[in-house]
């Protein structure tokens, strides 16, 4: 609908929330001035990522399982997290010990026809 067929409260308010210097605008430099952090395991230590995975319901790993999860339920059904200490693609000894490099999940479900 063009703005000049509104009423003109609704006017007032579309331009205090989308003027150049509306709330619109203020919440939109906020955002690139303030970016959110994203949050991965790959930078953590050892530790810290073993109580993640502890943690976190949906891996709900069998006690001993630190940073390898292996689930099935069927032959046909199976899902495996793994996080590790080498960085990807290189076999070479990390710089920092202790410190996870990557992860991987593998999905396999041949009932469903999923595979990655």
């Amino acid at each position: 609908m063009p703005l000049h067929k509104l009423s003109l409260p609704t006017q007032a308010k579309l331009s205090l929330f989308w003027g150049k210097r509306g709330i619109g605008f203020l919440i939109f430099n906020c955002c690139l001035l303030f970016p959110f952090a994203a949050k991965a395991l790959p930078g953590q230590t050892t530790d810290e990522v073993a109580a993640w995975i502890q943690a976190n319901p949906t891996l709900s790993p069998q006690s001993g399982e630190t940073l390898l999860v292996r689930k099935s339920d069927t032959a046909a059904q199976r899902f495996v997290f793994q996080a590790s200490t080498l960085p990807p693609g290189r076999a070479t000894p990390p710089l920092r010990t202790g410190i996870v490099r990557s992860e991987r999940f593998e999905i396999f479900d041949l009932v469903n026809g999923v595979n990655a």
